[in-house]
């Protein structure tokens, strides 16, 4: 295609041919920035443009594109992510250039690939590329649900060593969660969850950061489509991200159960007296393994208390936590929590009348109990 030859001098896909001169490089970005004007003009919908002709340039230009992604160059590959974006943005009916695919197909590839790749690999560039790209997409208001399709690629790289492309997943996720989906909730419940299952082959480190900022991510998504999760399909989809935020409760890294914890304390605002009571009362009784679940679950419904000026159901919670917070393993997570809890209802002195008027003598003293000793830098 004409675009292909009028980005050249171009070098291949092995890392060993690029070129490194500054001047070409920047003639090359000069390039691809009047592509993305031409672009933008493509996108107006006028008689003398047609999907056919959008079609051919942005196909003639695409193999271009798509190698720049993994140039070493910062200027060459953003620029060229940037084209990307802009090209999947132009307004066709259909994805006739295959590139929509393409870039799906690619995405997904590299969340696997770039696990066990260093900092600056040619994979590691393309992926940060892709990630700047399919976050430009977001941006465009037009390609939420291909990102959503990419979101492994995200998943992978906010857990990644490269400081660079972490920063960039983690811009990604939080932009993604605030996007609007217009698909089925139980689809879009479903694809959020399949982000967080992690490969066998992610480190430990890893893994803790994959799940700690998927767990960000799951609440934020819930939240934001909680009227079409909970209206729709009997709240399956609200029942499946709530689930998987509990289960994350269980995890060993204190990291990953305390932003699960975090995520479900805004959910737990929007449940019924009844259904917090209950909850209250199932995480009480739990023991043993299921110790840590117990003292996060009720620690989430306390944070959820302290934004609803002291609901009637605060009593139960406290109750559940006294118990659980009798336990080596829980007791140090019940002081953080009571303290924060006491700090913010303390900041007036009709806010904790209102709170001590919720609670009976005995609940007042297991609360103030359960705060511990406050250490030097409470």
């Amino acid at each position: 295609g004409k675009g292909r030859l009028w980005l050249e001098p171009l070098p291949g896909a092995d890392t060993a041919e690029w070129e490194v001169d500054e001047g070409s490089s920047n003639a090359h970005a000069t390039k691809v920035k009047i592509l993305q004007a031409l672009f933008v003009g493509l996108r107006r919908t006028t008689p003398a443009v047609s999907d056919a002709l959008r079609a051919e340039i942005l196909g003639a230009a695409a193999p271009a594109l798509q190698v720049g992604l993994e140039h070493p160059y910062n200027q060459i590959h953003q620029e060229s992510a940037k084209a990307i974006a802009i090209g999947m943005n132009m307004g066709m009916t259909c994805d006739t250039t295959g590139i929509k695919t393409w870039v799906q197909q690619r995405a997904i590839a590299l969340s696997t690939l770039i696990v066990p790749e260093p900092e600056r690999s040619p994979l590691v560039i393309e992926a940060k590329s892709l990630v700047l790209c399919l976050l430009h997409g977001i941006l465009g208001r037009d390609l939420e649900a291909l990102v959503l399709r990419c979101l492994p690629l995200f998943a992978a790289s906010v857990s990644h060593a490269d400081h660079e492309l972490r920063a960039l997943g983690s811009n990604a996720l939080r932009t993604l969660a605030h996007a609007v989906q217009r698909g089925p909730s139980q689809e879009l419940a479903g694809v959020v969850i399949q982000g967080c299952v992690v490969p066998s082959e992610v480190d430990m480190a890893s893994r803790t950061r994959w799940l700690e900022e998927m767990a960000k991510f799951v609440g934020s998504v819930a939240l934001k489509h909680y009227f079409s999760m909970h209206g729709t399909q009997s709240g399956e989809g609200e029942r499946l991200c709530r689930e998987l935020l509990i289960s994350l409760l269980k995890e060993d890294r204190i990291e990953v159960r305390t932003a699960a914890q975090e995520a479900l304390a805004p959910l737990n605002i929007l449940l019924s007296s009844k259904q917090v009571s209950a909850l209250a009362k199932k995480w009480s009784k739990l023991n043993g393994d299921q110790a840590d679940e117990a003292v996060h679950g009720l620690a989430s419904l306390l944070l959820a208390a302290g934004s609803l000026a002291s609901p009637d159901w605060l009593g139960g919670v406290i109750e559940g936590l006294s118990k659980v917070g009798t336990r080596p393993e829980g007791k140090k997570e019940v002081e953080r929590v009571v303290q924060a809890f006491l700090k913010q209802q303390q900041v007036s002195r009709e806010v904790w009348r209102r709170c001590q008027s919720r609670l009976s003598s005995e609940q007042m003293e297991l609360l103030k109990a359960g705060q511990g000793t406050l250490s030097y830098f409470s």
